[in-house]
């Protein structure tokens, strides 16, 4: 039987998915990474052995892998790394901008954070959009985060957009507010009616959190004081949270 240090450290799938994330350090650090017992692992992660923002990277790589193990008994998806999903996103092509989007709860789960980013062909960020959200419901948080993003980027008068969404939302979207829950009625009335405004918009089906950018961003901006924050170009604390 699979032990939770071996699904989560040590079988080749996580294995492989921490040495691409582990940050340059001393050889000390690497090799306790990969030979402490699961108790006094989580404990060195979680006190910052790498630098300060560890905790919250190691927390975030921590779920994808527990998400994927799970897709891949749940729904028969493929066992690949996390290397290759983030490199499964794919750059719009010239002249279009890209959309995409996740999101994170507080500690508490009294609120989350939604974020969006707009990123060019070059995989530089135009535009990043982080919202305060109450809602326990993770469609309605990403609807609305889709909304805010969508205002902006129209602002912007950029005409040819992609957007990245996960199977839920292109359903919703395309069904219609007559057939979505009644709670999600407003929100999807709004978002069909930005994207039918005159620009050029195609609907990509993604995993939600192949790209990592908008949830390290989400996660890092939690305890935003602002209900909306709009980034022109990447916070430090992404920059070095992304290398």
């Amino acid at each position: 039987m699979e032990d939770h240090i071996h699904l989560f450290r040590d079988c080749p799938f996580a294995s492989v998915t921490w040495t691409k994330f582990l940050p340059p350090s001393s050889n000390q650090k690497y090799a306790l990474f990969f030979h402490l017992d699961w108790d006094k692992w989580l404990t060195f992660n979680l006190q910052h052995p790498f630098h300060p923002l560890w905790p919250g990277q190691f927390a975030i790589i921590f779920w994808q892998i527990w998400c994927h193990r799970n897709r891949c008994i749940f729904d028969q998806d493929h066992l690949y790394t996390t290397e290759q999903r983030i490199l499964s996103w794919k750059p719009p092509q010239l002249p279009a901008f890209k959309i995409t989007l996740d999101a994170h709860h507080s500690d508490d789960r009294t609120f989350a954070v939604g974020a969006a980013v707009v990123r060019d062909a070059d995989f530089q960020l135009f535009l990043g959009i982080t919202r305060k959200i109450v809602s326990p419901c993770m469609l309605e948080i990403l609807l609305i985060t889709l909304r805010e993003a969508l205002l902006q980027v129209w602002s912007y008068h950029l005409d040819t957009i992609e957007l990245d969404l996960d199977r839920d939302m292109i359903g919703e979207l395309q069904a219609g507010p007559d057939t979505c829950r009644s709670y999600l009625r407003g929100l999807v009335t709004d978002v069909r009616e930005l994207l039918n405004r005159s620009w050029t918009i195609s609907l990509n089906y993604g995993q939600r959190s192949v790209d990592l950018v908008a949830l390290v961003l989400a996660f890092l901006q939690k305890n935003q004081r602002d209900m909306l924050v709009i980034h022109a170009e990447p916070p430090d604390d992404l920059q070095t949270a992304l290398e």
